[in-house]
């Protein structure tokens, strides 16, 4: 054996030792300005970011971005956009936060789950009153409902549309579109991505794929283009931090990615999940009250009947002085969607929360007091025929509500007459001789 030591030694040596392989040589590393033009190129017309911060952002590996580049480049330049996303220099965040929007990062599997969490027992609180209702932040209650991922491969439940935007959009107006896009990539502000969604939203009624109503003549590129649009907000807000309050805008452009997935949800696979998530967003972020029975009959389709209640009962407590029947609209709509065994109790917090801004003033005036009369009534009604016996506990309540309004009437009328009285006494004063 000793005789083959040297020539082992001597072998060992030439190839690097036992630890050594033999193997391909590594990869060359990319080169980062080839590969900001090569995103700019071919990548892009996806990205709304348009400058790969998305991918930087939720950290993306390299082998990832690899693979899902060669769609479109070559291996080299794959290779390059890596290395353009590295120099971007962008902290991660855990992987868990690619749920962007998804309060609390999770959703819980049941409604009635989502109740305990919020109430502690699987009842609506009689005792909650409007300043507590307005505290809950729709952006941090925790729901049963996922809400998309930022990019998901196999289907349409993510922010990341397939397509870039379609020129014949980009080109609508004189090329507003396009013009307002430069101008918030130059200077990306809130004042330049107002002017670009609201360029983006004007020139889908003009050209494009979103022209038509009240579907669009090519549904499911109208959908690809109101979901870029949707991630090119959410990509400013990521990089820039959301603002306080958020523009009615943003909200509104993320509910039309949910109202037309509703419109063509046949189109979509799982596309009633699709529009019910982008729903909630819209209403989430800005709680707006556009058709609100759209998402509301989604949730009660879904058994997310208690999800639906809330909606309803926090949107009641965000008063609109141009429409001031709307609470009792939506108490009406909230006894008509809750659980039974929670519909006296909505009713009759929602009954107090009415006497309240009553006694604050906040009175409906001319059609929308009758409006108001009546939704009352139907809620009424309507609890009865779920929870008789709770409904008729709640006769007092009715009785005060009826006679505050009735007071407010008489109130408004007899200052309206004395309104009158003065005006008609400077008009005989002036014709007096």
């Amino acid at each position: 054996m000793r005789f083959f030591e040297p020539m082992l030694l001597m072998f060992l040596a030439c190839t690097g030792g036992p630890s050594s392989a033999v193997g391909p040589p590594p990869d060359p590393p990319g080169n980062p300005v080839a590969g900001r033009e090569a995103f700019l190129a071919s990548c892009s017309g996806c990205h709304s970011s348009r400058d790969g911060f998305d991918l930087a952002y939720f950290g993306y590996d390299d082998s990832t971005i690899i693979r899902r580049a060669r769609k479109h480049v070559s291996l080299q330049a794959a290779r390059d956009i890596v290395a353009h996303i590295r120099s971007l220099n962008v902290a991660p965040v855990d992987d868990e936060r690619e749920l962007i929007f998804q309060p609390g990062g999770r959703a819980f599997g049941n409604d009635v789950e989502f109740a305990l969490a919020l109430f502690g027992e699987d009842r609506w609180p009689v005792d909650i009153d409007a300043d507590r209702l307005r505290a809950m932040d729709t952006r941090s209650v925790v729901v049963p409902l996922e809400l998309p991922a930022w990019s998901n491969e196999f289907d349409d439940f993510d922010w990341m549309p397939n397509e870039p935007l379609p020129t014949a959009l980009l080109e609508a107006r004189g090329g507003g579109a396009r013009t307002a896009l430069e101008a918030y990539y130059a200077t990306p502000s809130l004042e330049t991505l107002r002017e670009a969604v609201l360029a983006l939203r004007a020139a889908e009624q003009e050209d494009g794929p979103c022209v038509g109503k009240p579907k669009p003549e090519e549904p499911v590129a109208c959908f690809e283009a109101r979901r870029w649009v949707a991630s090119l907000i959410a990509v400013h807000f990521l990089r820039h931090g959301a603002p306080q309050p958020i523009d009615r805008l943003y909200a509104d452009a993320w509910w039309d990615v949910g109202d037309l997935s509703r419109k063509i949800s046949s189109d979509l696979p799982n596309g009633v999940a699709i529009s019910t998530s982008w729903l909630y967003l819209g209403w989430s972020l800005g709680r707006t009250d556009r058709i609100l029975a759209y998402i509301i009959n989604q949730l009660d389709n879904r058994d997310r009947r208690r999800l639906a209640t809330f909606i309803m009962m926090r949107t009641m407590v965000d008063l609109t002085p141009e429409d001031r029947a709307a609470p009792y609209r939506k108490l009406r709509g909230a006894v008509e969607v809750s659980p039974p065994h929670w519909t006296a109790d909505v009713l009759h917090s929602g009954i107090e929360i009415l006497l309240e801004e009553i006694e604050k003033g906040n009175i409906p005036r001319d059609r929308a007091l009758d409006e108001a009369f009546q939704a009352a009534t139907d809620a009424f009604q309507v609890a009865g025929s779920k929870a008789p016996a709770a409904t008729a506990e709640l006769e007092p309540l009715r009785q005060r509500l009826i006679l505050a309004l009735r007071n407010a009437q008489f109130q408004r009328a007899n200052r309206e007459a004395q309104v009158e009285s003065r005006r008609g006494e400077r008009r005989r004063a002036r014709t007096t001789p």
